[in-house]
């Protein structure tokens, strides 16, 4: 069994009960023509906003989180980029630990910049989490939609 680098820390391990809401993660991949690979986009089932941004592998294995409401946990709530989420407590260094990064201070203010343009341009895909939204009421078994310029929509 292949073990992933990642250490997958979540409400599951701490206190799984009647309150704990498995959520799914619909994501949009955006297809430009001016990119190589496609942008990545989560889209969190619970507030249907975008809050992460990945690669196809993310797309692959990530399919959903953990929230527990009544305790304010949220299994991605370290790592989430949507920062107007009530469940949100990603932080600079939260964030740069998510991306390997050593938390020294001289690192961590190196990335401050990539972390502000990530969670700007996370923002920008909203008409895509809308869409997402869309087809998950019809359809809660369309984990994955894909845009683009040369698909015609986008």
């Amino acid at each position: 069994m292949c073990k992933s680098k990642i250490e997958r820390k979540s409400v599951t391990n701490k206190n799984v009960n009647e309150n704990t809401t498995k959520l799914p993660i619909i994501w949009a991949i955006i297809h430009k023509k001016d990119k190589k690979k496609p942008v990545c986009i989560g889209v969190c089932g619970y507030c249907w906003k975008p809050f992460f941004a990945g690669s196809i592998l993310h797309v692959i294995a990530v399919h959903d989180f953990y929230l527990n409401q009544s305790a304010g946990e949220c299994e991605e709530g370290t790592r989430c980029l949507n920062l107007s989420c009530k469940f949100n407590k990603t932080t600079l260094q939260t964030f740069a630990k998510s991306w390997y990064v050593t938390s020294t201070e001289n690192l961590i203010a190196k990335i401050k910049p990539i972390w502000e343009k990530v969670i700007h341009d996370v923002a920008t895909y909203q008409s895509f989490a809308d869409e997402c939204k869309k087809v998950y009421d019809k359809d809660p078994n369309g984990r994955v939609l894909e845009f683009g310029e040369d698909k015609g929509n986008g």
